[in-house]
């Protein structure tokens, strides 16, 4: 069904069926968060409460303006979503799926599935003796923890550059990628929500927008974006200005389902989630991202000042004072355990 942008009068997702009361999209055209809601008439497409024209708000000529010029050709040449990952998510999501069918997939991919090996026999996953076939690979981790090993190996490509400033920014925000992940899930099994390894995914791709972000500062020639790059302070604004929208935009690109770009849009601000269906998704990836923060494995060497407890996610998910401290000491016990058995080391 054919929808019309309120900011440019295009149709702001011409590629994308829009099905559902609510669906959060990033208009093609002029860039602008939007949500395509069901009406009594059919589909309309609204601005999101409060948002401004990202067109007025970076204008032609500045870096928000050369970013968003440039972001279509940077969408087309960022690596594709590999589609084993979301092959592995909806067998995990399939209550007929089993675990030969899932070794059957993983197998498929002869690099993915040497990975999966190396990482069923590190010292975080390891049992009492070495494993050297998939399927008990994946019987000894189990179904849910087999979908977050694959999808984050899967997608280690896309946080590669040859340009050795952003390759360090892009390895910190792996590390961080994969905390967030890692704490979504714990967060989601604490609260016994019903499909844990959804907010792994969610987690781990909360700040994608970050990585089209920095293929554009390593790669455009526009005067603005170098007079960026001798900017570290500049670079990590620009990050924390847009990577949100980029992010929606990049999900949306890659046709993955859109709560995913729901928690990637909202999870730096989960307060301006109007819609309740979306609320709870939003606030453990923005509750995870926070404890990713805290713990030290922020995309900046020295993160802003933090609080849990003060975090409005903290409250929403009802996690007391108690509740969040043993949630802590849990996961720092576990987070370099399990960087190290993805081969991820841990930021100095």
């Amino acid at each position: 069904m054919s929808l019309v942008c309120p900011f440019c009068n295009a149709d702001p997702a011409p590629d994308v069926p829009v099905s559902g009361s609510y669906v959060l999209l990033g208009c093609v055209r002029c860039y602008n968060p939007l949500i395509a809601c069901l009406e009594v008439e059919g589909h309309k497409a609204r601005a999101l409460p409060g948002a401004n024209d990202v067109r007025a708000m970076a204008p032609k000529g500045s870096i928000g303006g050369t970013i968003f010029a440039e972001l279509p050709d940077v969408l087309d040449r960022l690596p594709v979503l590999p589609a084993i990952s979301i092959k592995v998510l909806a067998l995990v999501d399939d209550a007929q799926s089993s675990m030969p069918g899932l070794a059957k997939l993983i197998r498929e991919d002869s690099v993915i599935a040497a990975q999966i090996l190396k990482i069923a026999n590190s010292a975080f996953y390891g049992g009492l003796s070495e494993i050297t076939e998939l399927d008990v690979a994946c019987a000894r981790l189990g179904m849910r923890t087999i979908s977050n090993a694959v999808n984050t190996v899967a997608t280690a490509n896309l946080f590669e550059s040859k340009d050795p400033g952003i390759t360090r920014l892009l390895e910190r925000l792996r590390t961080h990628s994969i905390v967030t992940a890692f704490a979504a899930n714990e967060l989601a099994n604490l609260l016994s929500e019903p499909k844990p390894e959804s907010l792994y995914f969610a987690g781990l791709f909360h700040d994608v927008g970050k990585i089209a972000l920095l293929d554009i500062i390593a790669k455009s020639t526009a005067d603005t974006v170098d007079q960026l790059r001798q900017s570290p302070g500049l670079v990590h604004e620009v990050l924390h200005n847009y990577h949100q929208l980029v992010g929606l935009h990049t999900i949306g690109r890659w046709n993955l389902p859109h709560d995913f770009g729901v928690t990637t849009y909202f999870h730096n601000n989960p307060e301006a989630v109007h819609v309740d269906a979306w609320r709870r998704r939003t606030h453990i990836v923005a509750l995870a991202n926070v404890i990713a923060h805290v713990s030290g494995f922020g995309l900046e060497e020295e993160s802003a000042e933090l609080s849990l407890l003060g975090h409005p996610s903290a409250a929403f998910l009802n996690m007391t004072d108690i509740k969040l401290a043993n949630l802590r000491v849990d996961l720092e016990e576990k987070f370099e355990q399990a960087l190290d058995a993805f081969g991820v080391a841990v930021p100095a």
